[in-house]
């Protein structure tokens, strides 16, 4: 059996042009190889994928599982994010995450402000009164009692 991902049938087709189901990749409008019978019940019955008998032609791409991209920058306000995209975060991390829930406990456990080491004051010399600043129009001759 083969399948293709072909986006929402109600929109057009609208859709990321990559996705990842069942450890495969889909380009769309690509056919990959699927042997899972699970997988090729569920793909049927989803209307973002075509199902067909036949296999794929040689060289087609999605035969290989996604790789992982880190993301550059995950913004401090992440938990509002589209629960996909803090999928796709975490799992950029390396993350194996099931579901949303473990991918906002990676999430959280890695945006976890860092501790700074701690270092060592720096300590100044205070001035005194009796060193008064030298040059410019400071005049101390006021302070006197």
């Amino acid at each position: 059996m083969r399948a293709r991902y072909i986006g929402n049938p109600k929109r057009a087709g609208e859709g990321p042009e990559v996705t990842t189901t069942f450890g495969l990749t889909f380009l769309k409008g690509a056919w990959v190889d699927i042997t899972d019978p699970v997988a090729i019940r569920k793909l049927s019955n989803n209307p973002f994928f075509e199902v067909d008998k036949g296999s794929a032609p040689s060289g087609q791409p999605g035969k290989q599982p996604a790789t992982p991209v880190v993301p550059d920058e995950i913004p401090a306000d992440w938990q509002k994010a589209h629960h996909s995209t803090r999928l796709k975060w975490a799992r950029g991390f390396g993350a194996t995450v099931a579901n949303v829930q473990e991918a906002d406990a990676f999430l959280a456990e890695r945006m976890k402000p860092q501790a700074v080491p701690a270092t060592e004051p720096v300590v100044t010399p205070a001035a005194s009164i009796a060193d008064p600043p030298t040059g410019g129009d400071d005049d101390w001759s006021d302070l006197d009692p």
